[in-house]
């Protein structure tokens, strides 16, 4: 139905068109941080996995991966050569040792047993420990 210009029914129709792009441009605007929110959420639980030695250290603490040694550089337990621990899981088909049938196996307790050489080796190449 056509409305002159100037009349109520014009007016009306025009502050529904206007309500109606309203409306469509907040759900825009919740859709978009919805979608920032999932985003931002992803990245972090992808990060946290791939810190998250199947042995159950975060490689992401480890000032060897923060900032790295004249010696040693570490890209974290997933992107080492070699990690018998990790190989393991790997192999059974694991994320964590937790749910393995073995767990706690000989492994562990033999890394775990290892935990104060290792933070010696810390101590030795960070002396005033790092900065963020």
């Amino acid at each position: 139905m056509y409305c002159f210009p100037g009349t109520r029914r014009q007016k009306e129709n025009s502050s529904k068109h206007e309500s109606i792009r309203v409306t469509v441009k907040r759900r825009q605007q919740v859709f978009l941080s919805v979608y920032i929110v999932l985003a931002l959420e992803t990245r972090v639980k992808m990060s946290h996995d791939e810190l998250l030695g199947p042995c159950g250290l975060n490689c992401g603490w480890c000032p060897f991966y923060i900032k790295g040694s004249p010696q040693l550089k570490c890209g974290g337990c997933w992107s080492r050569e070699k990690c018998g621990i990790r190989d393991c899981a790997k192999n059974k088909g694991l994320k964590i040792c937790t749910y393995c049938q073995e767990f706690p196996c000989k492994k562990l307790y033999e890394m775990y047993g290892k935990m104060n050489d290792f933070f010696d080796e810390m101590k030795k190449a960070f002396p005033k420990g790092i900065k963020p």
